[in-house]
């Protein structure tokens, strides 16, 4: 039995790794010394620290076999992988020493859960060219796993109604509010039905056109329109009920690292609607969904929708 040792059991590490059904490999929850500072500084000042939040040291005190981390770097003497979203050292990139530890001997793999990262990761190495031949033969693209959870899609064709089904943490930065806007014009709604399943808070990324007048518009349009239905927050497995219920699911975001919602889905015989970039443009197709034409602005060599007046 390989004992694995990883910094959190959250969701990414989930569906990319911790949750998956290998055989004699155990996962086990480790601590380290960056914790503790990182603990203070956001019960104290409510701040969150990325230097501190994405490394790991522990110095080789957990007795496990070797590290596998989600968006994490280490300079620990012990066998460790990473598995990254966007790139690495995570939201530091001028953090020489971080890209020490990827050159290291003891960093045995760069994991990249879509090309759209990959791709990321290799622009900030054209920054330094000292590193890149060396953590580029480490690289490899591995995307999340996906079980089937559905048989029954063809009941769904007797019905007359369509079921379309958005959930996303972050309803604003996800294309919440073009999507109600869209469905509100919708001028007869006899034979369609919207869930929601979503926070409506603002949370400070790509998320800066909204105002509590957008805010206090998008509560007044789910509160006054009968056929959408709202939940605040529900479990994967009420998740997954949901989806196996609906005919579409969407999710127009302008900023998404891959999309596991959709993917749950899809597993559940659902067609998609998400925006014509990566990640989703690597695994929806016109077979089975539909990607929205959107105007695009790079940043860090990440391709994301551009807002406009027409939004």
């Amino acid at each position: 039995m390989i004992t694995v040792g990883t910094n959190s059991f959250g969701y990414n590490q989930e569906r990319n790794y911790s949750g998956l059904p290998f055989r004699n490999v155990k996962f086990e929850k480790v601590h380290d010394i960056y914790k503790i500072p990182s603990y203070l500084s956001y019960k104290l000042f409510n701040k969150v620290v990325n230097r501190l939040v994405n490394r790991f040291d522990d110095f080789r005190l957990n007795k496990v076999n070797l590290y596998h981390f989600f968006n994490t770097i280490s300079p620990i003497k012990k066998p460790w992988l990473v598995t990254f979203e966007t790139s690495v050292p995570r939201l530091e990139p001028n953090f020489l020493n971080g890209y020490k530890w990827l050159c290291g001997p003891y960093c045995i793999r760069l994991i990249a859960i879509s090309k759209r990262a990959f791709d990321a990761q290799c622009f900030q190495l054209e920054r330094f060219p000292q590193f890149r031949e060396h953590i580029l033969s480490k690289m490899e693209i591995l995307t999340p796993s996906q079980e089937l959870n559905t048989t029954t899609v063809e009941r769904r064709a007797r019905r007359s109604e369509l079921v379309v089904t958005f959930v996303g943490r972050a309803f604003l930065r996800k294309g919440g509010w073009e999507m109600l806007k869209a469905f509100s014009q919708i001028s007869n709604k006899k034979h369609i039905r919207l869930n929601i399943v979503s926070g409506l808070e603002i949370e400070g990324f790509m998320d800066e056109h909204v105002t509590p007048n957008i805010i206090n518009e998008v509560k007044r349009l789910i509160r006054n329109d009968s056929c959408i239905t709202y939940f605040e927050k529900l479990k994967n497995a009420g998740v997954m009920e949901l989806f196996k219920h609906s005919d579409i699911a969407i999710l127009p975001s302008y900023a998404e690292t891959y999309g596991y919602s959709l993917l749950e889905a899809m597993s559940c015989g659902c067609a998609v609607i998400a925006a014509d970039i990566s990640p989703f443009s690597e695994f929806v197709s016109d077979e089975w969904g539909w990607l929205l034409k959107v105007p695009v602005q790079y940043e860090n060599g990440i391709a994301r929708p551009r807002r406009t007046s027409e939004n």
